[in-house]
């Protein structure tokens, strides 16, 4: 079963990742509670409608603020002792942020021709 939004943490470039590593693969949440941290500090309990909450087995920081429990959005950014990660949960009719009626077509001029005089 597809979770809506397909939620999934993804690691944050920098700290203990060097230029010559592969890059970090981002972590697929499926329903049900996933362990985060080594040793784990807190869980990610995803429900089957794609809720995902965030509990710290002791206090977590997200978005920079200590918390012992949060509904996770788009966005968020969880520090763990192994380095920062971003939740991301697209829409599943996500095209990539456009919003219709402004795609260009092989040719066309990317500047605004509307005479606003």
């Amino acid at each position: 079963m597809a979770i809506p939004g397909s939620p999934r943490l993804v690691p944050v470039a920098g700290g203990e990742h060097h230029v010559s590593d592969p890059l970090p693969e981002p972590l697929l949440l499926e329903v049900g509670i996933t362990k985060l941290g080594d040793p784990p500090v807190a869980e990610a309990i995803v429900e089957p409608d794609g809720r995902v909450t965030l509990r710290g087995l002791d206090t977590v920081v997200v978005d920079g603020a200590p918390v012992t429990e949060t509904l996770l959005v788009h966005g968020n950014r969880i520090s763990l002792p192994q380095g920062e990660v971003v939740f991301q949960a697209e829409l599943e009719h996500d095209d990539g942020g456009r919003q219709g009626g402004e795609e260009l077509g092989h040719g066309d001029k990317a500047y605004d021709t509307l005479d606003r005089t």
